[in-house]
This record gives C-alpha cells, structure tokens and sequence, in this order.
C-alpha cells in the first residue's frame, strides 16, 4: 500500500476514534447532569425531606464521583432547585468520600468550595464519626497527622 494511503487512512481512523470518545464523554456529561438535576428536583418536589436528600447522594455517589457531581453544582449554582439545599448533600457526598478515601488528605482532594464547602464539612464529619469527638480535643502530633 502506498505509504501516503496509510497516512491519510490513519488520519481518518484517528479522527473517528477522536469523535466517538467525544460523543460518548457529551453523553455521559449530560447523563451526569440530567441524573443530578432529576433527584434534586425530586427532592423539593418532596417538600425537601433530609431522607430524600440522603437517598439522592447516595444514588449520586454510586454512579459518579464526587467531583463530578460537585461539578454539576457549579455549574448549576443560580438554579435555586439546587443552590437550596446543595450544601445539605454536598455533606452527605463528602461523609461517603472519607468513607471510601479512608483518610482526611485524599477526601478533601475530593472537594471544592461550592456549595459553602459542604463537602468539606462532610469530610469531617466522616472523620469525627470514625474517630469520636476526643480526636479533636488532644493536641495532635506528628504521627496523628501522617494517619488522619
């Protein structure tokens, strides 16, 4: 085969690949949002019980990751479907980060500041869920540090 053949098929093959990875990354993002949206909407349609908030991070968390979801927040902020109670669920997404992270360090690489920095609260109060109030009140040292 004529080496400028090769070239151009490989050019064209590169672009096809490059287009379906794009059409799948704009299918999942809007997937994403709609999801994200949907159980928001549910939840003050359900006159925004704390259950159904909880309900909701937690299908949220199981299907994407926390930055993801906080992503969507961000963009969404002046819909006061969720700028309401964004920060209630930005908490219960940052407790399931600890949870799954284990450590304080990687949760909060997790989280931004969206949501006056719900999730970063979550994160602590994984943390103070797992190792009790006392934690708090001890001069911390090195070696606490390294294992939080």
């Amino acid at each position: 085969m004529d080496p400028r053949r090769k070239k151009i098929i490989s050019y064209i093959l590169a672009l096809a690949l490059a287009a379906s990875a794009f059409s799948v990354w704009a299918l999942l993002s809007d997937d994403i949002h709609s999801f994200v949206l949907g159980e928001m909407k549910q939840c003050n349609r359900d006159k925004g019980a704390h259950s159904c908030y909880l309900k909701a991070a937690e299908a949220m968390h199981a299907r994407f990751t926390t930055p993801d979801i906080l992503e969507v927040f961000r963009a969404e902020e002046m819909n006061q479907e969720i700028s309401l109670r964004c920060h209630e669920i930005s908490h219960y997404l940052g407790r399931f980060a600890y949870a799954a992270a284990g450590n304080l360090g990687s949760a909060f690489q997790q989280c931004n500041a969206i949501c006056h920095s719900g999730c970063y609260h979550g994160v602590v109060e994984g943390l103070i869920k797992e190792r009790g109030s006392f934690f708090l009140s001890k001069e911390p040292s090195p070696k606490d540090a390294a294992g939080i």
